[in-house]
């Protein structure tokens, strides 16, 4: 996946190069595996971002200089349905309702 880290290019732009990464390209930026959970966070009055549950830290906020990467991963996120929260109460109640994973600390470094 190319990246335009650190580039100051207009929104327009942003979604035309963001377009021409293929959902897989996408899929595989996004790092989701068993024990992180991508989802769209909508904080009020702010962009909305995306952030991951991590099995031994809760949400975590996914930190990004390349802003048409950060765009083309929000949209997959929206288009395939991926869940989207206002507030971290319900990050932690969907995350329980869905079994969610949580891992104590004391687990980092081994192997499954």
């Amino acid at each position: 996946m190319k990246s335009y880290a650190f580039q100051d290019l207009p929104r327009k732009r942003i979604k035309k190069l963001a377009a021409q990464f293929s959902d897989d390209e996408i899929r595989q930026s996004l790092c989701e595996d068993d024990d992180n959970r991508v989802f769209i966070f909508e904080q009020p009055g702010g962009a909305p971002s995306v952030m991951l549950w991590n099995a031994f830290n809760g949400p975590m906020v996914i930190m990004d200089d390349d802003s048409v990467r950060a765009y083309a991963q929000f949209d997959y996120l929206r288009r395939h349905s991926y869940p989207c929260f206002r507030s971290l109460d319900e990050i932690h109640i969907y995350a329980e309702q869905h079994s969610w994973p949580r891992k104590d600390r004391s687990e980092l470094g081994r192997n499954a």
